[in-house]
């Protein structure tokens, strides 16, 4: 009986720690399931998903590894000895300029309203921004300033350094790095920001720069003038030689007709003919009051020749002022020396109108027509602006690790997937 009960009793346990078993080994199972789905801890090592870790997740955890060395120890590294102990002090001088032109078009009109910059004045701000950035300025700059001793010195450290002998389009990508402008353009003012390694230099540069512009606005606003001035001298040219064979004419004329002025000589010959005239009458009088007397008396034969002698006086020289004779009297002299008077005097006319317009686009090309009013002069730095060193070297340690970060992020998605 003792046996039996016993038995019995050991059925009874037997089952309910089955059940038990069998829920704790459920519970395991599901445990160890959940276990070896995980990750396994790839950079700090680790048996994650069984006993030991595979040898894939080695290889990509030492993969990972390099990458960072690669992607940012390195870059971060090479960053800070760079920006910290190599890179060459950069001074900074600024200039600031507008433009006022004594010319005009007609839309300069509108430019008051808002405070907007005149037509003109806008056109040549964009010229003048558009020359500071081109290789012209470098030829221009390069004859008073040599720019391989303001940049390529060997004192500048080898990234910041201008390379000697280099082509004009690297010299050109340099120098827009080295020069900067900018335009308000509701204003019109120019603002000119020069890096140099040396406040020397960098002030240099600054001046010759705003020097150079304003030559050029002069320059482009001197070729119409002097298109003009070439006109107008030409002109003048042209109607002094006129002039001068007018004269010539004149002259020549006068020779061949004998008289210098036929209007004073055709005067001259009247007043004459008007004093014989009156002689003339005086004698006839004298003949009408002698006429009493004997007729052949001696004083009345004299008085008759007399005044036989006036009348072909005064029919000689009238003939001289006016007659048949054409060209030999006086009025076909007076004629063809008025005609000839008309061409001097258009031809002295045209003369002085010449010598005057000349005289006018002159005056106009030697006055200074464009001026560049430099209301923030170039001074000479006193510290470095740039490099930036902190922000530089952020430049290159933050994108480094976000990169690093975006790639490991990838690979650690893209196993997990694959290991479900």
């Amino acid at each position: 009986m003792t046996d039996l009960a016993a038995v019995d009793e050991f059925r009874v346990l037997t089952n309910e720690e089955t059940k038990a078993t069998a829920a704790a080994i459920s519970r395991a199972l599901r445990r160890a399931a959940r276990e070896s789905r995980k990750p396994a801890p790839i950079i700090v090592g680790g048996g994650g998903g069984g006993v030991r870790a595979r040898r894939g997740d080695q290889i990509l955890r030492i993969a990972l590894i390099l990458s960072f060395v690669v992607s940012v120890l390195i870059p971060t590294l090479s960053a800070s000895i760079y920006w910290g102990l190599i890179a060459s002090k950069q001074y900074v001088t600024e200039a600031q300029f507008t433009l006022r032109s004594g010319e005009s078009s007609p839309l300069d009109s509108l430019g008051g309203f808002g405070g907007l910059a005149t037509s003109r004045q806008s056109q040549d701000t964009q010229i003048i921004a558009n020359y500071i950035k081109s290789p012209t300025i470098i030829a221009d700059v390069a004859e008073t300033i040599e720019l391989q001793k303001s940049f390529g010195r060997s004192d500048i450290d080898y990234f910041s350094r201008l390379a000697p002998n280099e082509p004009i389009e690297k010299l050109e990508k340099y120098w827009r790095k080295q020069v900067d402008v900018k335009i308000e353009n509701s204003s019109g003012i120019v603002t000119i920001t020069v890096r140099a390694f040396s406040p020397e230099d960098s002030e240099r540069l600054a001046s010759t720069i705003v020097s150079l512009s304003e030559h050029l606005v002069n320059r482009l606003a001197d070729r119409p003038r002097e298109e003009a001035a070439t006109t107008a001298k030409t002109e003048l040219d042209r109607a002094e030689k006129a002039l001068r064979e007018a004269i010539t004419a004149m002259r020549d004329l006068r020779n061949t007709q004998g008289v210098l002025d036929a209007k004073a000589s055709a005067e001259g010959i009247n007043k004459v003919v008007t004093a014989l005239r009156l002689q003339l009458a005086e004698t006839e009088s004298n003949l009408l009051s002698s006429g009493r007397g004997i007729q052949d008396s001696p004083q009345l034969r004299i008085l008759k020749n007399r005044a036989d002698a006036l009348r072909k006086q005064i029919a000689d020289y009238s003939a001289q002022i006016a007659g048949v004779g054409g060209g030999a009297n006086m009025a076909g002299r007076l004629n063809v020396l008025s005609i000839a008077q008309t061409d001097l005097d258009l031809a002295r006319q045209r003369y002085a109108d010449a010598a005057t317009a000349y005289q006018t686009a002159r005056v106009d090309l030697e006055t200074q027509r464009a001026y560049v009013v430099a209301f923030l002069k170039p001074i000479l730095a006193q510290d470095s602006v740039y490099p930036r060193r902190w922000v530089e070297w952020l430049l290159v340690v933050v994108p480094s690790l976000l990169l690093w970060g975006l790639m490991v992020t990838l690979v650690l998605k893209a196993r997990d997937n694959m290991v479900r």
